[in-house]
């Protein structure tokens, strides 16, 4: 088991840059992290990549953790998705009939009277 220090303990192999590092924290090896806070007692195991986030103290980062990562491509990921549901909408069987939609609504309060099915009950005091 590694002894930790005051100083902060960063494997040679992981990157570090405009980052604050607290008391008694570990970045293992091959680690990334960028413009980050990572608070006292906190460590990462290795292969993690971490940008623009704040760990908390006694935090513990699995390996092969991404925070906040800057290469995920959210654009297609979105069109993927969304053309998926368009197929599955529409290849769904049709469950209405052609005739008017049934369509259930909600009686009109003067409707409601007390002991009838769709009144609310009422609580005891």
């Amino acid at each position: 088991m590694k002894n930790l220090s005051e100083r902060p303990s960063v494997h040679p192999t992981a990157e570090v840059r405009a980052s604050d590092l607290g008391r008694y924290t570990e970045i293992g090896e091959r680690c990334h992290v960028y413009e980050s806070v990572v608070d006292d007692y906190s460590y990462l195991v290795r292969e993690c990549e971490v940008y623009s986030a704040r760990i908390g103290k006694f935090s513990n980062i699995a390996s092969h953790v991404r925070i906040n990562a800057t290469n995920h491509p959210i654009e297609r990921a979105r069109s993927i998705t969304s053309l998926i549901a368009l197929v599955i909408i529409s290849r769904m069987p049709s469950t209405r009939s052609s005739s008017s939609p049934s369509v259930r609504r909600a009686p009109s309060p003067s409707a409601m009277t007390p002991g009838s099915a769709t009144a609310s009950p009422s609580c005891p005091a």
